[in-house]
């Protein structure tokens, strides 16, 4: 499939006015509207396309934290979230930024848990951050939910730690 797209990466530069001399020799003539792969760029080309597609930013401290923010704002699509005393509802109306933040991984575990730590107070922003760690790490999770504060969640994953 690989091999497939970067062929049809090539074609398109064919159509564009280019041309592919030779996919396999390491020496070909080249011109102004030519271009060379040969068997080492080739691989080279399938190296970047195989990283790309495994490779993924991870999201840094702030671009997580502002995420964290924007959930815990209201929702115009839903006028009744800004008094609502329940988490879960600020996940409900921004599901699409937790389930990115949960696709952070440990990345967002680490970064979380040491904000978790480091706080001395526990909002709704801390809270939800302990909801994002306990979807990406099963801890205190579904039916082992056992935590009423992100410092219950945090208590529970640094015991969890201790046991490994």
């Amino acid at each position: 499939m690989k091999k497939i797209i970067l062929i049809m990466i090539l074609f398109s530069f064919t159509l564009a006015g280019g041309s592919v001399l030779n996919l396999e020799s390491e020496s070909a003539v080249k011109n102004s509207n030519d271009i060379t792969v040969s068997s080492g760029s080739y691989d080279y080309l399938k190296g970047i396309y195989d990283n790309s597609q495994t490779s993924k930013m991870l999201p840094d401290k702030e671009s997580l934290l502002a995420m964290v923010d924007e959930m815990t704002k209201p929702n115009p699509d839903n006028p009744n979230l800004a008094v609502s005393s329940n988490p879960y509802d600020y996940i409900a109306a921004h599901q699409d930024i937790y389930d990115e933040l949960v696709s952070g991984g440990q990345n967002t575990v680490d970064i979380f848990a040491g904000i978790l730590t480091n706080s001395n107070e526990f909002g709704l922003d801390k809270y939800i951050m302990a909801a994002v760690c306990a979807q990406i790490t099963g801890i205190g999770n579904g039916s082992d939910k056992t935590w009423d504060s992100a410092k219950d969640w945090l208590i529970l994953y640094d015991n969890s730690k201790k046991i490994i």
